[in-house]
Formats: C-alpha cells, structure tokens, sequence
C-alpha cells in the first residue's frame, strides 16, 4: 500500500447541508473536485496522495470503519433550537438589524468624505481631483474586501468575519480623524472600505441563514437597500452640521468612529453565528471535549478552502461572467449606474439650492426629502410588490421567476429619468424650492425601486453560482462610482446644472430600457424553437438560464463527476 488513498473508503452521501447537492467526495488519487457553485471542498475520512506511515516503526494507517457515519453529528431534529431557522422572531430579526446597521454605518463613512473634502481642499491646497481620491479609494477598498471575505466567511463562519471586519474599520475610522498629512487620510480611508467590505458581502448570506421563506429574505433585502442608500443620503446633511459647529470637521469622522464602534459592540456582544454548518462543527468540538471522543466530527471538519478557486470566483470569474453574459453585464452596469447617480445627486443638492441663497447645512437638508422617497420605496417593496411577485409566481406553480423579478424593476426606471429631468430643469430661482424638492423624492423613490429588484434578479438568475454574479456586480458598481469624483465637478461647472443634469436623465433612460431589450433578444439565441422559448419568457415562465458559457462548462463539468 504505497498511497493513503489506497486505503481510503470515500463517502458516497452528498452534503447534507447543500441545498443544491453540488458538494461531491474527494476520488482516490486526486486532491479534489470543487464545483463551480462552491468554494468548499466536499468531504472525506484522510488526505490523499500521503505515504502510509503514521510515525516511526512503519506504523501502517488503519483503515477507516464501516459504522464511522454514527459519530457525524447533526440536529436533534427538524425543530433544534441550535439551528438558527428556529431561533425565536425576535432573535432573528435583532440579528438582520444588527447586520443592515453595519452596513449602514459602512455606507456612511463612504459620503463622509463629500463634506470634508470642502475643508480638506484650503487646508492642503489640493485640487478637486485629488479631494476626490478619499472617496474612490473607500471605494476601490469596497471592492476588494468580498474576495476576502465571503469564503472565509464560508469556512469559519459569519460571526468571526463580521466581528473583526467591524473591528478594522473601527480602528481605520478613529486613525483617520487623528491624521495629519493628507496621504495618511488617503491610506486610512482606504483600509477602511475593504474592512468595512466584510460587513456589506456577507449580510446576504445572513438572511439566507435565518430563513429559508423567500418573502422574508425580500424584506431583509428591502431594508438593507434602504439603509444603504439612506446612509450617503443622510451622511452629509449631518455631517455638515457638525463641521459648520463649534466641534469642527474631525468631528465627522469622530461621529462615525463612535456609529462603528457601537456597531463592532453589538455584533461581539450578541450576534451568534448563522451558518449552519458552522454551528454543527462548534457542536462536535464541543461533544469531543465532553465524551473525550474523539471520533465525534461534523462534515464541516473536512471542508478547506481552495484559493486557486476563490480567486477564480471573486476576480478572474466576475470579469468572465460580464463578457460572457450580455444580461448580467447590462443590469450590472445599471446597478452600477444607480450607485453613481446617488454619489453625483448628492454633489448636485447644494449646488442646487446655492442659486437660491443656501449654503452649508440648509442645502443639505433639502435631501431629507430624497430619504424619504427611498422610505416610501422600501414600504412599496415590502408590502406591494414583493407580495404580488410571489402571488404571481405562486399562480404559475414556479418556485422563482427572474424574469418576473426583471419587471419588478419597471417602476423605477421610468421614475428616474423623469424625476431627474423634473429636478434639473426646476432648480433656479425663478421657481419655487419645492418643485425640485419634491423632484429629489421621486429620485430616491426610484433609485431603490431600481436597485432591489435588480440586485434580486442577479441572485435569482444565477442560484448556480451566486458568488460570482454578485461579485461581478460589486465590481461594477465599485468601478463607476469610484470615477465619479474626478469628473463631477467639472460636469456640473461645465455643462450647468440643466444640461448636466439632462446627461443624467438621458444615460437613466438608456441604461434602464437596456436590461429589457437585452432580456427579450437573449432567449432568442441558441434554441431551435424560438418562438416558443420566447412566449416562454414573455409569460415569465421560470427556465434555468443556461445561454452563459460559463454556467454550462459547470454544468457538464458536475454531471461528468456524477456519473
């Protein structure tokens, strides 16, 4: 017996916790076959290809028992309070609150910079570009963070990532309101994103945690978009009302030092952790320091993380998902696209308001009225449209349906352009304040109305590797509002705040008619029975998407493995 694998007997039972049964046994002789979909490594009894020699005297490896399954451990049953899915209401939604406030405070400390940088600039003597820099590096450190984060997030659980996620940004918050030189801001700010990244990437794997009903994690994902989009609304009325008052502008970071520290106190103090195999891999270490049997093991125990895989999934993978798929590539893009118009609308509330007098603080409270229309977004999300999508989807006996979650995105998109053409062509003193006022709350309606169902139509759309479609969207996202800061000043003094903001309206309307026109051409491409498939889709009949080349290579690839 010259190999271990030799005298390995391997698992024939798939993952019990893979609700899409993906996760496949080790074969003998290789070091492993990772799906595409995951980043684990299935499960076996010994490492293969080692020399069969446990120690001195040639000692061989006995060979693993027949019974040894007896020792996995598992629930105590469908109604084990250990399992989070059966933790009480109120332990669950504490903990979802627990997570959209560390994103909220993350997404705070990104529009921070817009009212510093006014104070930055004399003190420095920096240009407007370079003030820019302290919001595309947040940005850039937004972006890198999920590939960190999210798989080890898988491996080691939830908890543990979100805890010394906030702990980095923490730290990195409170060194930035003591900086000195402006390459410290720069250095600071950026660190500060890509900790704060861990507490964004992975609350949607939290609310998978706490349930498996589809409309409660809808409602998670309503009020996290909300939070998302409310903090860099919020952040610089706020903010400027501390740096015009006697506290001055390092106040500004100190409040978002103090909102992340008492982010990293909740989730140490009373956040558990959620990820089931996670937890059962707690309950066998702690069962093997009870009965000192040593046998006891959770399938968790032999899962490791392959990094050849999680860079393919967080960086090599999202760039060939957008070039290979024309829908995930456009609603990306228009993701994208809202989270710039929410950076450049904001840039644009004081400027216009200065042609009525405003400056400083009053300008700023102006986008309360943008917060509020985001509210009464979420609140459509929450209690209309999510509940007619899964009455619909229910009539069709489909379990989800992305096309259907496309339409959902509708009402934003023909919101948007118009609430912006409606704000930037009113914005003078000739008319009153209210109209755009009232304009800007149409915006921020329809920027989450947008937003939400685009982010559920990714997830749906590409349950078979979720990871890389997000990540992809991240990407997207990161990159077109990471350049906005170089140029919107110079758009706004340029073309004025008419044509400028008529720039906008028009790319709002192109890019939201695009993810429609692309959807309803790409079934077309590579079916014999065109129209057929069409009326399928026009119906918003549920089919697995497989047009992306990627998605069908793991296909063939797992079914190969199965056989």
């Amino acid at each position: 017996m010259d190999r271990l694998s030799d005298s390995v007997e391997f698992e024939d039972k798939p993952c019990d916790y893979c609700s899409k049964n993906v996760c496949k046994p080790l074969q003998p002789g290789e070091l492993g076959f990772i799906p595409f979909a995951e980043l684990v490594v299935a499960h076996t009894k010994g490492v293969p290809d080692l020399p069969a020699i446990m120690g001195p005297n040639n000692k061989a490896i006995p060979t693993v028992p027949n019974d040894h399954l007896k020792y996995r451990v598992d629930y105590n049953g469908p109604d084990d309070p250990l399992n989070p899915l059966n933790w009480s209401r109120f332990q669950r939604i504490f903990h979802i609150a627990m997570v959209c406030y560390a994103g909220m405070v993350v997404m705070w400390g990104m529009t921070v910079w817009a009212s510093v940088e006014k104070f930055l600039k004399p003190i420095y003597h920096l240009s407007w570009s370079v003030c820019g820099l302290g919001l595309a590096l947040y940005i850039m450190g937004l972006m890198a963070g999920p590939g960190v984060w999210i798989p080890l997030s898988q491996l080691h659980g939830r908890r543990p990532m979100l805890v010394y996620s906030m702990l980095g940004a923490t730290v990195f918050t409170w060194w930035t309101s003591t900086a000195q030189y402006y390459y410290q801001f720069m250095i600071y700010r950026f660190f500060t994103g890509a900790f704060g990244a861990g507490a964004l990437s992975i609350s949607v794997d939290v609310f998978k945690d706490l349930s498996t009903r589809r409309s409660v994690v809808d409602t998670s994902i309503s009020v996290y978009t909300i939070m998302s989009f409310g903090a860099p609304v919020l952040a610089p009325w706020v903010s400027d009302c501390v740096g015009f008052s006697f506290l001055g502008w390092r106040w500004m970071f100190t409040l978002q030092g103090i909102m992340m520290s008492s982010s990293f106190v909740l989730l140490l103090l009373f956040f558990r952790e959620t990820s089931s195999p996670v937890v059962l891999q707690s309950k066998a270490r702690y069962l093997r320091i009870r009965t000192g049997n040593r046998f006891i093991y959770s399938a968790h125990d032999h899962t490791f993380l392959d990094l050849s895989l999680v860079i393919h999934n967080f960086f090599a993978g999202p760039i060939k998902f957008l070039t290979a798929d024309p829908i995930l590539a456009v609603v990306s893009i228009y993701q994208g696209f809202l989270f710039a118009l929410l950076y450049l609308t904001m840039e644009g509330i004081p400027l216009t308001f200065l042609r009525y007098g405003w400056n400083g603080p009053l300008t700023a409270i102006c986008s309360l009225s943008m917060f509020i229309g985001m509210v009464i977004a979420s609140a459509v999300q929450i209690f209309i449209t999510n509940p007619q999508y899964r009455r619909y989807a229910k009539e069709i006996d489909v379990p989800e349906s992305p096309p259907l979650r496309l339409w959902t995105m509708l009402p934003g998109a023909i919101v948007l352009p118009i609430s912006l053409f409606w704000w930037f062509w009113t914005g003078f003193y000739l008319v009153h304040w209210i109209c755009p006022t009232i304009a800007m709350a149409f915006t921020g309606f329809g920027l989450v109305t947008a937003y939400a169902p685009a982010l559920n139509f990714v997830y749906v759309s590409y349950n078979i590797s979720p990871e890389v479609a997000l990540s992809a969207n991240s990407i997207t996202r990161a990159l077109m509002m990471g350049m906005c800061p170089f140029f919107v000043k110079a758009m706004y003094f340029t073309l004025g705040m008419e044509w400028a903001g008529t720039l906008l309206g028009c790319l709002a309307t192109v890019l939201g008619a695009l993810p429609y026109i692309v959807f309803w051409v790409i079934p077309l491409w590579g079916h014999p029975a065109k129209d057929e498939t069409h009326k399928e889709y026009r119906k918003g009949r549920w089919e697995k998407i497989l047009h992306n080349q990627i998605i069908k290579q793991a296909l063939t690839k797992i079914d190969s493995h199965d056989d």
